[in-house]
């Protein structure tokens, strides 16, 4: 049985906090990683809309902060909703190029 290549190509930034710019970033990425002739594409899973790195920076754990409800009020509106198909023009994409698609949870160990 022949030994099949495989590419793997690097990691994608989000447009922080901006969902609909990263859907596209993610959506060229996908149209590019075909084009190649990958099968499949791996997304972080917090790259929709982004990991919320402030929490570990800004005092997260003081709830009644004004800071921290702006911030997690900006996060829930960049948010991912299944239903209201903020994932669908990714699926097309994968869809249309005939390419798989996953998010890519990393374990740590």
């Amino acid at each position: 049985m022949p030994i099949e290549t495989i590419r793997i190509v690097g990691s994608l930034a989000p447009v922080f906090l901006d969902r609909k710019a990263t859907t596209k970033k993610n959506i060229k990425t996908i149209g590019r990683a075909a084009d190649k002739g990958a099968h499949l594409v791996a997304l972080g899973e917090t790259l929709l809309p982004a990991y919320p790195l402030w929490l570990t920076r800004a005092d997260a754990a003081r709830f009644d902060s004004g800071i921290q409800k702006d911030l997690h009020a900006l996060y829930l509106a960049q948010s991912v909703s299944i239903p209201d198909g903020h994932l669908s023009p990714i699926c097309r994409t994968a869809d249309q190029r005939k390419i798989a698609v996953v998010p890519n949870r990393r374990t740590h160990r």
